[in-house]
């Protein structure tokens, strides 16, 4: 299949998305458990999340095999491209597996949101899935108006983690929140900024900006 630089590219591309997919798969999954504690959730999470990582050293091994083909400059590009979108995905899986972590902590402390709290989170993550399904279905169909639409969500996911920020320092001032509560609020709004700000590397590896 190496021989047919074309076909094998094709090939890497179905499992950088299936990759992919696992990674959003682990975040989503967090997310839920930190919304709705599950511990079946959190295991799932914790137990996948080695695939990702998995995929990521064999995809590696099979792009740089094929690093070694006559690839014309369109296919180098792309190739080039998946090398840089495993990274950025693993590390989206890195971050469901943290989500995952910091549900099962928030459980054994009690840790609880304000109802205000938990509807901003919930609304975020829809967003943070929307756009990296957004970035990973531009990078299967190498579409750059799908980039396009998927760069513009990661924007608006980064203008409403600003939101969500303000609004809680404003609920911790006026004790409607409990400062633990604040502090792991905080943290997680990092981590679901993250996971945007890879997938909108993804997007702009399609754009070709990145």
């Amino acid at each position: 299949m190496l021989h047919t630089p074309s076909i094998a590219l094709s090939l890497a591309v179905k499992e950088v998305v299936r990759m992919g997919n696992q990674a959003r798969e682990d975040v989503r999954l967090g997310m839920e458990a930190i919304q709705t504690y599950d511990a079946e959730k959190i295991k799932y999470v914790l137990e996948h999340e080695p695939v990702v990582d998995s995929l990521e050293r064999e995809i590696t091994d099979y792009l740089t095999e094929m690093s070694t083909a006559q690839l014309d400059t369109s296919l180098s590009i792309r190739h080039t491209g998946l090398l840089h979108a495993i990274n950025d995905i693993e590390r989206i899986g890195d971050h469901g597996e943290t989500l995952a972590k910091k549900a099962r902590k928030m459980f054994e402390d009690e840790v609880n949101f304000s109802p205000e709290a938990q509807e901003e989170l919930a609304q975020l993550s829809e967003m943070v899935l929307r756009a990296s399904g957004r970035a990973l279905e531009a990078l299967e169909k190498n579409d750059k108006l799908i980039a396009e639409d998927a760069v513009r969500l990661c924007r608006e996911v980064k203008q409403y983690q600003k939101v969500i920020r303000k609004n809680h320092i404003t609920r911790l001032n006026e004790h409607v929140c409990e400062p633990v509560a604040g502090f792991v609020m905080l943290e997680l709004l990092i981590n679901m900024k993250r996971v945007s700000d890879h997938s909108k590397n993804i997007a702009q590896l399609v754009q070709g900006t990145f």
